[in-house]
């Protein structure tokens, strides 16, 4: 029996303790194995994973659409846009001592522009 706060129901299960059909050689985890299967029935009857079950992810657009929608791509700022988005001196300091030699070489003249519009 599976108890959960509403109620209740039975969950079976296939899981063997051999590992062979002669019954000679036992399954060492099969413990583990008939408390995983028994677990992931009894949430599957509860709606967990629904889409995993209703075989959605072997659809690749459904997994390009969640991908998408839970994992979304974050574009890099170029230190140009880094400093552009600067709204004080400090924030314009500290954000410009985070960008290495060659980025600090290549953004210094915009760097001293933006000091002058922040002031």
């Amino acid at each position: 029996m599976f108890f959960y706060p509403n109620g209740q129901f039975e969950i079976t299960n296939s899981i063997k303790i051999f590992t062979d059909n002669k019954h000679s050689k036992i399954d060492d985890n099969y413990a583990k194995k008939l408390e995983t299967d028994a677990l992931t029935k009894a949430l599957s009857k509860l709606g967990f994973n629904a889409d995993i079950f209703l075989g959605k992810f072997d659809d690749v657009r459904y997994v390009n659409e969640m991908n998408a929608e839970f994992n979304p791509i974050q574009k890099i700022k170029t230190p140009s846009e880094k400093l552009n988005e600067c709204k004080t001196l400090s924030e314009l300091a500290t954000v410009f001592k985070s960008l290495n030699r060659a980025e600090q070489t290549e953004t210094t003249a915009l760097k001293d522009e933006l000091k002058l519009t922040l002031k």
